[in-house]
């Protein structure tokens, strides 16, 4: 199920920002809902998966602070998929 205008949204964004995917979860589990939402690749530059997350306590914790050198956070979306 993709929410109603997500797309519209992401087109809207799609030229101003970069527009990244950022998940706790393993890749393989994501990506058949990221091909719904970005088959084509016109909206995610880069997606980032638990590979990408820090372990804490037994959970996975998104953390900017491991991936931030690659973006200007300022011109960055972040889409979160927990």
């Amino acid at each position: 199920y993709i929410r109603e205008h997500a797309l519209e949204l992401l087109y809207s964004l799609k030229d101003t920002y970069e527009i990244n995917v950022y998940s706790s979860f393993k890749q393989n589990e994501v990506s058949n809902l990221m091909e719904l939402f970005d088959s084509k690749g016109n909206f995610f530059n880069k997606r980032f998966f638990q590979d990408s997350c820090k372990l804490e306590n037994n959970n996975y914790t998104k953390d900017l602070s491991l991936i931030n050198k690659e973006f200007d956070l300022k011109k960055t979306v972040f889409v979160d998929y927990n």
